[in-house]
């Protein structure tokens, strides 16, 4: 069997990612896993400069996309205005200038949002309540006991992080039955355990999965996975994704416990 994800690590306060690929093999009548670890931390902070250039570009585009027709529609109802001629397409003008700057202004709430990520505000908080309120939010599967312990985690922030990986789990076309959540206690861990049943990634999205503005939808913004990752390093924890077996996408959340 072979399995393979992206592993990021946390080490005196800077993060180092790996790309981990296990194969497993006979030899002598005896099985062998053989792990290898691809050191990916230089490449990820050339990438991520581009993609902050590339970010940039995006956002500048997409004002230069509103605020060009807003400007014309703008200059249209002054005249209109001046010539007190054609009053009744005022409405009309004032109406779809509100909804470009709302599109507008949504869109770049959703990006000021990662770019201000604010430090968590961690309480002590059992992890069952948590997971219950989780539940109301998303519908998650879940298998097995919910370990009867304590997180110090900041509730907000690690709520949008399981909303998001439902999310994305939903929009990879699973099942939402197959949208499971599980737990491994360790001893000074606890490990929240998503899966899906969706198509998984190729080798190549998981290596830049958790990259800022790195989509593998159309019409992403590229944050969700890269936010999720970003909460869960100020947590002190680690967040890995792997392919499964049969299909589908599994993301091991590691807590400090």
């Amino acid at each position: 069997s072979m399995q393979n994800g992206l592993v990021n690590l946390s080490l005196d306060n800077e993060r180092i990612s790996y790309y981990v690929h296990c194969q497993s093999f006979d030899l002598n009548s005896r099985e062998h896993n053989l792990y290898l670890f691809k050191n990916l931390t230089t490449e990820i902070s050339r990438q991520e400069i581009d993609l902050w250039k590339n970010a940039i570009r995006l956002i500048s585009h997409e004002l230069n996309n509103s605020l060009a027709p807003i400007t014309s529609m703008a200059n249209s109802a002054q005249k209109i205005l001046h010539s007190n001629k054609n009053l009744n397409m005022l409405p009309d003008l004032i109406e779809t200038i509100q909804v470009r700057t709302d599109r507008l202004k949504s869109f770049l709430v959703e990006y000021a949002d990662f770019a201000r990520l604010p430090a968590p505000k961690k309480e002590a908080i059992s992890l069952s309540k948590f997971i219950k309120n989780v539940i109301h939010l998303c519908p998650f599967q879940v298998k097995g006991e919910v370990p009867q312990m304590d997180l110090d985690i900041d509730p907000a922030q690690m709520e949008q992080v399981l909303i998001n990986l439902y999310k994305n789990a939903l929009e990879s076309g699973s099942d939402e039955a197959q949208i499971t959540m599980s737990f491994e206690s360790r001893t000074h861990s606890m490990i929240i355990i998503v899966m899906d049943r969706g198509p998984g990634m190729t080798e190549h999205q998981l290596q830049k999965a958790l990259l800022p503005f790195f989509s593998t939808k159309q019409t992403g913004s590229g944050l969700g996975l890269s936010l999720c990752n970003e909460i869960v390093t100020a947590h002190n924890g680690t967040l890995r994704l792997q392919n499964r077996t049969d299909s589908g996408l599994e993301i091991r959340l590691t807590l400090p416990a």
